[in-house]
């Protein structure tokens, strides 16, 4: 069963896959069961041909957490994993449903109403994940934990955001927060229509500098984190890379980082000093 997770994260996010390779082998398992949960999430949004449809896959795995489909979960290798890690480390269901609900509102082509709507949504599918890995790795974590991986996932979601822009822009989702759309003369058409790609592209770098702004936030929190919980935030030190090259492409190409940089980027990290890790 191990495999096949192992497997579909590797295919679906290669990058979480290789960071997991330097979780201690006692609970690798586990973590890459919470993040090929989480990045099965994701997807799900780019898999439907309607939102309906994946209002529903999303409302099969609400019950499977809330122990409402027993005997279909046990024959679902992932649900399966998931609801045995979830006991065996204690982790707390609601913030794996707060993670599927904020999933939900991928499925709809309206932009968020404020940046502060876009962070908080991007902390319930990126954050969450990492301080529950944390919580895998160590059961008490220490007081930094929140700061990285609430600071660390918004960033990773926004470079995420910026480096798909291309793509979301495709499917008719415009990411940009309507806040900041007003702030630079924009609304959800003329970002569509292309008419306004000065401002479009102004606004898109003005996302990316708040995405530095998390980063660095996030990078200051390491201080207090513990040797022994570092190895769950590892992918974030993909972000600044990843940043940097969605710099270079917006807002007309998907940005990535080829998998021998990753790679790269992952091991450097996992050398270096926790308060210098990324």
């Amino acid at each position: 069963m191990m495999d096949a997770i192992a497997t579909s994260l590797r295919e679906v996010d290669a990058a979480q896959f290789f960071a997991a390779l330097f979780i201690p082998e006692e609970q690798r398992s586990a973590v890459m069961v919470l993040r090929t949960f989480a990045a099965e999430m994701a997807r799900i949004p780019f898999l439907v041909s309607e939102p309906m449809l994946g209002e529903i896959r999303f409302q099969w795995w609400h019950e499977v957490l809330a122990g409402e489909r027993e005997g279909e979960a046990a024959a679902h290798p992932l649900a399966s994993a998931l609801i045995q890690t979830v006991r065996k480390h204690s982790l707390p269901i609601a913030a794996l449903q707060g993670l599927i609900a904020a999933r939900v509102e991928d499925l709809y082509a309206d932009p968020p109403p404020t940046m502060n709507d876009l962070e908080g949504r991007l902390g319930e599918c990126h954050s969450v994940p990492y301080r529950l890995a944390s919580m895998i790795l160590v059961p008490h974590s220490s007081a930094s934990v929140a700061d990285v991986a609430g600071h660390g996932g918004v960033a990773e979601g926004l470079a995420h955001l910026l480096a798909h822009w291309s793509l979301l822009l495709r499917r008719s989702r415009v990411m940009i927060p309507q806040d900041v759309m007003a702030q630079f003369g924009l609304n959800r058409e003329s970002v569509l229509a292309g008419t306004a790609s000065a401002q479009t592209r102004t606004a898109l770098r003005h996302i990316a500098g708040l995405a530095e702004k998390h980063r660095a936030q996030a990078t200051a929190a390491l201080v207090g984190l513990r040797d022994s919980e570092a190895p769950a935030f590892l992918p974030l030190a993909l972000v600044d890379p990843l940043l940097k090259r969605v710099h270079r492409t917006l807002p007309d190409d998907v940005a990535s980082l080829p998998q021998w940089r990753i790679q790269f980027c992952l091991w450097r990290a996992s050398r270096r000093d926790v308060a210098k890790m990324f």
